[in-house]
C-alpha cells in the first residue's frame, strides 16, 4: 500500500515538495510552457538582432557602392579628358 502511494506522489521539478501524479504533470507542462516562451522571446529577439544588422550591412554597403561608382566615374572623365590632349 505504501508503494502504491509513493507510485502516486512525485517531487515537484522546483519546490521539490511531493505532488500527486496530476499536479506533477501539471507542473511538468507549465515549465515545459515557460521554456517554450522563454526560447520564442529569445529566438525573436535574436531575429530582430540579426535583421537590424543586416539592414545597416546592406545600407553601408549601397553606400559604399556609390562612393566607389562615382570615384570610378570621375577617373574616367580625367582619363578621357588626358586622352583628348
Amino acid at each position: 500500500m505504501t508503494e502504491e502511494i509513493s507510485e502516486l506522489t512525485t517531487d515537484c521539478p522546483l519546490c521539490h515538495r511531493p505532488l500527486a501524479s496530476k499536479e506533477y504533470h501539471q507542473a511538468i507542462k507549465e515549465l515545459e510552457n515557460k521554456i517554450q516562451q522563454n526560447y520564442d522571446e529569445k529566438n525573436k529577439m535574436k531575429n530582430e538582432e540579426f535583421n537590424r544588422q543586416l539592414k545597416e550591412l546592406k545600407e553601408r554597403h549601397e553606400k559604399d557602392m556609390k562612393e566607389h561608382r562615382i570615384n570610378h566615374e570621375t577617373q574616367i572623365k580625367k582619363i578621357e579628358l588626358d586622352l583628348a590632349k
